[in-house]
């Protein structure tokens, strides 16, 4: 909807998201259609991509079995798989972040000018799909000039000549950080001077325990397994989805190969840098939060797929732990273990679990349900009112009166308010109850009994009602 008639040039420059997939977007849907297959082979064509290339850097320094197993996470690991799948920029952002650290770590190894190009050019790629590519390139981009550094004074060949200068061997990282910044910084002064359309309501607060969840629980099985045990409203061993029993639970799958994968990699060069692409944005995270928290700002930044960057570089340091387990009777089983878990969650997100919320919220079917409220109006054409955003009704169904409530008095103040006004005698309300402003279900049962149901269908996490005030 955002990239069609007028409304693209906004979107593409206002957008809370860096611009770079919104203009490949714009011209491909109007190549290819914008179906539910044409919006996202792109993103699974850019995933496909991403697990080849993890497969392709991690087989000559750390091996072909850590490569495959590796590359076998990647590829069945359900927030992969989600986000592979959806028409976002999300898989987008970690495949040029990615290629952004491997280039740059192949860049200050040689340190030849085709290699600082490709280096520069993936770094700025990742930064203009989005800004949380920064998470890992710019201590990625520290960690590897330090480590350069450091094996110059002590005479290590295993990063290139070590009697070049500083400056020479610091020059790739140094020229990809001039040309980045010479892009970045005017789109920051611009997006700047339109920081109040940048904030997002569902966005959090990094507590510490938060990296525990993302690696331990949401990497490897995408929030698929249920809750377990009676739920409660708040408390960290008692909250809502119940995630601590659940981690408790995949732990003994998921942590002893990342010990090991980390005990695997600490002695390579290569290794060091998987590990810091995940630590560091993990802690840069947790510190920006807690500045804003001590500044007094209401500003928050947190959501899982803020750290989705750091997903192929998980799948590697469990790869490489998984590729070191010792010999013996029981050791295939063993390595293959953590995968099935992660495929049975994939195949869980896409079944039984499809409509519940997993990696991220359902995708609500815009598409169905203007569809059947258009055979059921005939020529009436009654008016849409909803909770959620009303793009889709417009793009769906062009030309029809649609409004998004407020949420500011209340579901049943404002549904009576609109109804009470002319063409409102009958009208559809579409309830989404993972976007706009959250209606608890017992407000919106008791908001609906004041009208009669003429009719009433879910669409995924949509649901549809036709109202009459009579």
């Amino acid at each position: 909807m955002g990239l069609s008639g007028d409304s693209a040039r906004h979107l593409i420059l206002r957008d809370v998201h860096n611009p770079l997939y919104n203009l490949m977007m714009y011209p491909w849907i109007r190549v290819f259609g914008d179906s539910e297959i044409a919006i996202r082979i792109p993103s699974l064509c850019a995933a496909l991509i991403l697990i080849w290339l993890v497969w392709r850097w991690v087989v000559p320094r750390f091996g072909a079995r850590a490569g495959a197993l590796a590359a076998a996470m990647m590829a069945v690991s359900p927030v992969a798989v989600w986000y592979s799948t959806e028409a976002k920029n999300n898989v987008f952002t970690v495949l040029f972040t990615t290629l952004g650290v491997m280039t740059l770590d192949a860049a200050i190894r040689s340190r030849s000018f085709r290699d600082t190009a490709i280096a520069t050019l993936f770094v700025v790629l990742a930064f203009a799909t989005d800004a949380q590519s920064l998470l890992v390139l710019v201590p990625v981009g520290v960690l590897v000039t330090w480590m350069s550094l450091r094996d110059a004074r002590a005479g290590a060949l295993s990063w290139g000549r070590s009697d070049a200068g500083v400056l020479r061997r610091a020059g790739p990282v140094l020229i990809c950080a001039l040309v980045a910044a010479a892009v970045i910084t005017p789109w920051v002064i611009y997006k700047a001077g339109h920081a109040s359309e940048l904030s997002r309501r569902y966005v959090g607060y990094f507590d510490w325990h938060e990296p525990i969840r993302l690696l331990v629980l949401w990497f490897p099985t995408g929030g698929a397994i249920p809750p377990i045990g009676p739920e409660h409203p708040g408390g960290w061993f008692g909250d809502r989805e119940g995630w601590v029993i659940r981690a408790l639970l995949v732990t003994p799958f998921v942590l002893p190969p990342m010990i090991r994968g980390v005990r695997a990699l600490t002695s390579t060069p290569s290794g060091v840098v998987t590990l810091g692409a995940i630590l560091w944005p993990v802690l840069l995270m947790y510190v920006m939060s807690e500045a804003l928290v001590l500044s007094g700002s209401a500003l928050r930044l947190y959501q899982p797929r803020n750290l989705l960057v750091v997903l192929p570089w998980f799948c590697i340091v469990v790869g490489a732990g998984l590729a070191a387990i010792p010999p013996g009777p029981l050791r295939l089983a063993r390595m293959l273990l953590p995968i099935v878990l992660s495929l049975c969650c994939t195949v869980a997100i896409r079944t039984f679990r499809a409509d519940a919320v997993t990696v991220n919220t359902p995708n609500p079917d815009w598409r169905g349900a203007l569809r059947w409220i258009e055979a059921q109006d005939g020529p009436s054409r009654l008016p849409v009112a909803s909770n959620s955003m009303v793009q889709p009704i417009w793009y769906y169904s062009p030309g029809r009166d649609a409004m998004m409530l407020p949420g500011r008095s209340g579901l049943a103040t404002e549904l009576e308010t609109l109804s009470s006004g002319p063409g409102f005698g009958e009208f559809w309300y579409i309830h989404n109850p993972h976007w706009g402003f959250r209606v608890p279900p017992e407000e919106l049962r008791a908001a609906l009994e004041r009208y009669r149901t003429l009719d009433a269908r879910t669409f995924r996490s949509l649901e549809v009602f036709r109202l009459s005030r009579e």
